[in-house]
């Protein structure tokens, strides 16, 4: 005779395991007034490699943009001047969504000579975990996927949540930035309740998000926004919300927190040019600091699992 306790072993047992959805990426081009605006989307999927291919991210450094936007030095594009990668990843090219439910959206927005890459780790935790998160190509990205004209980001983000909106059937919207990328996070304006993670970048509460869910990361050992700046905002701010958190380290640096394999890209092209930047004083953003430590992934291993936890909390998603 089994007993209860035996048979419910058992069945556990045999229960099919609930395991992560896998994760999609799909490129789009979206038109925003007269530009393309490049999107890098990753969606949850119930496809297997064996239905799909894993993708590669076609992620691109142009060094005359880098000038132009940091000394407004304008320069031909000489092949030589623009180094195009391919950064493999185990996510299914073009897979379709897993669509059974609604899915929460999250804006991802680059910082200042980032790329739409730059989070990808990120990501690929919340798609892993059933939310959609979407990065567009902001003007200030070193990619140079575009000529920066009169499109703004506020721009960019509304026609990318109105596609969204069109297309998806869409449970909630959120917002995710790093360094330049957290004033739009603070700032864009949302009818209803929207989580909002910032990280290296926070001055304070706005009107947007006064009353909104907020997780702030920030390192004492990023040289561009410290930990010691945003300590006394975070505090002042938690007095007016109580709906703030925050995840404070002293080791990170400012790009410790991009994907690593955007930040050897950028070691592997853009470490000549060192000597050269330190000659001129042009600001470095820690590009310095992250070529001797290199910790992007060590990084991304504490901070990724804490924004896809506060994402699915704050949507109560599972």
């Amino acid at each position: 005779m089994i007993g209860p306790e035996c048979f419910l072993l058992l069945l556990l047992l045999f229960l099919p395991s609930t395991s992560p959805f896998n994760v999609a990426y799909t490129p789009l081009t979206l038109p925003v007034k007269t530009t393309q605006i490049p999107l890098a989307i990753w969606t949850p999927t119930f496809s297997t490699p064996s239905s799909h291919p894993t993708s590669t991210y076609p992620y691109s450094i142009s060094i005359p943009r880098i000038v132009k936007l940091l000394i407004g030095l304008p320069l031909p594009n000489f092949s030589f001047m623009l180094k195009q990668f391919e950064i493999p990843s185990s996510s299914l090219f073009n897979a379709p969504i897993a669509h059974e439910k609604p899915r929460p959206l999250v804006i991802v927005s680059h910082g200042y000579l980032g790329s739409r890459f730059d989070l990808t780790s990120y990501c690929e935790g919340l798609a892993s975990k059933g939310i959609i998160a979407v990065a567009p190509e902001f003007p200030e990205s070193l990619s140079a996927s575009y000529e920066i004209g009169d499109v703004r980001r506020e721009e960019i983000v509304t026609k990318t949540i109105e596609e969204f909106k069109g297309k998806y059937n869409i449970g909630g919207i959120g917002f995710l930035g790093h360094s330049l990328g957290t004033g739009l996070t603070l700032n864009y304006g949302m009818e209803e309740e929207c989580p909002r993670c910032a990280i290296a970048g926070f001055r304070g509460l706005t009107d947007a998000s006064k009353n909104d869910n907020i997780l702030i990361i920030a390192s004492d050992n990023d040289a561009v926004c410290p930990g010691s700046y945003i300590r006394p905002r975070f505090t002042e701010a938690s007095l007016e919300s109580p709906k703030i958190k925050s995840l404070f380290s002293t080791r990170w640096n400012h790009i410790s927190y991009l994907n690593e394999k955007t930040n050897e890209c950028m070691v592997d092209f853009l470490k000549p040019l060192l000597p050269i930047a330190r000659g001129l004083k042009v600001p470095l953003l820690d590009f310095d600091i992250y070529e001797e430590v290199m910790d992007g992934g060590e990084c991304g291993e504490e901070t990724v699992p804490v924004v896809v936890d506060f994402f699915r909390n704050c949507f109560k998603y599972e």
